[in-house]
């Protein structure tokens, strides 16, 4: 299970009963809640903030790193834009994110294509491919599984 820790008061606890812990888009540059997250020596996912750039983004997971966590998964949830149409998205899915975390990075990075598209039926459209030779252009895709089942959790790969 993948658990959000938003409050440095509150990683200990949650580390008992998550598999990983999630530093949203939020607290990505929140150095005191990285640092507490790192100690705690549980698997992170690290979500993108919708302003980082690509070395905000890895400086964070180095972060981590320097405190003693090597387990770290990057999470691209789509970055903001001018012309981000209000309608159909919130958000833009930064596509070339991934390869050149690829090049920078030895960390796996996944896609949440739910952030940026909040409609169900744009999901599947931006979810993981496989280029022609059949690799997969990333780590691997997630979805936010909503109570509501406003978005649908057959995003996965």
């Amino acid at each position: 299970m993948v658990t959000e820790v938003i409050d440095v008061r509150l990683v200990e606890k949650v580390a008992q009963f998550a598999d990983m812990l999630q530093i949203g888009a939020r607290n990505m540059a929140n150095f005191p809640l990285l640092q507490e997250v790192a100690q705690a020596k549980k698997p992170v996912l690290l979500k993108r903030h919708f302003g980082a750039s690509l070395r905000d983004w890895l400086g964070a997971a180095e972060y981590l790193y320097y405190y003693g966590n090597t387990q770290v998964v990057l999470c691209e949830r789509g970055v903001v834009a001018p012309h981000t149409h209000e309608v159909t998205s919130r958000f833009i899915v930064d596509l070339q994110v991934v390869p050149a975390v690829r090049e920078y990075s030895h960390l796996p990075v996944i896609v949440d294509p739910s952030h940026s598209t909040f409609k169900r039926s744009y999901v599947a459209p931006i979810r993981v491919r496989r280029d022609r030779r059949g690799r997969r252009w990333a780590s691997s895709s997630t979805c936010i599984a909503s109570p509501k089942r406003l978005l649908s959790i057959r995003c996965r790969p």
